[in-house]
């Protein structure tokens, strides 16, 4: 425990020396928009379920530099894994069953250029730049009935490109 205090003591003062910042959180985050996550069976019929693939761990990790009083530049990475979705079919002729288990996953990096204002008592900032996301969502489908075995399906492939401001 000694051990790791001063490792964290020793960490805290380097960084304020060297006017860098660092920071690591870790959040639940709570879907607030349901929508329809899909199963369809081979003879179309659909088992629909409503959840978020915004449910779920969220890690940030933020590293920063002070470039003056007023001007700092920091990058920020996060990673979204939602919970799972399980879901249960049956093919067309009902002999074959599965179930069905998706989970989304979401990757940004968002470098930010920070803008302070000096003064007495309130003290004003701004905060952009832009961010660059992935996102995939994975579908396992096991077969419960003949032919025993499992099906992984990953959508994903697309890069979103957009901005961040506070």
């Amino acid at each position: 425990m000694k051990r790791i205090l001063l490792l964290v003591f020793s960490l805290t003062n380097l960084v304020a020396a060297a006017q860098l910042q660092l920071r690591i959180s870790g959040e639940y985050g709570i879907g607030l928009q349901k929508d329809f996550i899909q199963n369809v069976d081979a003879d179309g019929k659909r088992s629909i379920q409503r959840g978020s693939y915004g449910n779920g761990l969220l890690l940030n990790l933020s590293a920063g530099k002070t470039c003056s009083n007023n001007v700092s530049f920091l990058v920020d990475l996060s990673y979204l894994s939602s919970v799972n979705y399980q879901q249960n079919g049956k093919s067309a002729d009902g002999r074959i069953e599965y179930v069905t288990i998706s989970q989304g996953n979401y990757f940004s990096v968002t470098p930010n250029l920070l803008i302070k204002a000096q003064g007495d008592g309130v003290k004003p900032y701004a905060r952009f730049g832009p961010m660059i996301a992935l996102a995939k969502v994975t579908e396992d489908r096991s077969y419960t009935d003949h032919p025993p075995g499992s099906d992984l399906f990953v959508f994903a492939g697309g890069v979103s490109v957009g901005g961040m401001a506070a």
